[in-house]
């Protein structure tokens, strides 16, 4: 539940139901635009943007998230309050500035009872806003790995994340032996991304075409 108009909370269904969050729309954001054009890239494949071809409502109210969230720094009647134990921190796109970056951390310290599970690609942002905007303690910063099988590197230039997460074929992960800790299990049942835990951990989730592909093959190994 959020008590102010201004940020639009987004309620979630499926794995992530019982979970709302503050999200922006991958079609405004250039660095998604981009990464969608990356052979090999999860954007490739863009869950969000499936969702967002077919939603007329949500999409509009993402732009009206876009464009307050990146005109300027939200004043204190701005930032929303968060009646939450956990929420998560773009679920359809990305920042795209510095600026959006500061009014994240600032609604995540602000919500000092909540735990915020920070998702992105764009580490850098985060990074130049940390500067002004202390990292918060109710923060888990997780950066998602642009590629499919391929494990981001980002924990080393920035020592902030708390979480890498990476998706995975099937064929991969068997093959070389990827623990999937993400898989089917729902968010709010699992809240691996949504709880500070002592050092780096990774993340580990199935390609979703490939969910019912890699238990077939791993209850097969296991045979």
């Amino acid at each position: 539940m959020c008590m102010n108009r201004a940020v639009w909370i987004s309620d979630h269904t499926g794995k992530m139901e019982n979970i709302q969050s503050i999200s922006t729309p991958c079609c405004l954001n250039d660095r998604c635009i981009k990464n969608a054009t990356i052979e090999g890239s999860i954007c490739e494949e863009c869950y969000a943007a499936a969702i967002l071809e077919h939603r007329d409502a949500l999409l509009q109210h993402l732009i009206e998230n876009y464009n307050l969230l990146n005109d300027h720094l939200l004043t204190a009647a701005e930032i929303p309050i968060i009646n939450a134990a956990y929420f998560r921190i773009e679920s359809f796109g990305d920042v795209a500035s510095v600026t959006q970056a500061a009014n994240y951390i600032e609604i995540i310290r602000f919500n000092k009872w909540c735990n915020f599970a920070v998702f992105t690609k764009n580490p850098d942002l985060y990074k130049a806003a940390f500067k002004d905007h202390p990292k918060p303690s109710n923060m888990i910063f997780v950066v998602s790995s642009l590629f499919i099988n391929k494990e981001s590197a980002a924990w080393k230039a920035f020592p902030e994340v708390d979480i890498i997460f990476t998706v995975y074929t099937a064929e991969y992960a068997i093959e070389h032996n990827i623990t999937i800790n993400c898989g089917s299990a729902d968010c709010i049942g699992c809240r691996n991304c949504y709880t500070v835990q002592p050092g780096l951990r990774f993340v580990n989730e199935m390609l979703k075409s490939e969910q019912k592909k890699y238990y077939k093959l791993l209850k097969k190994q296991q045979q």
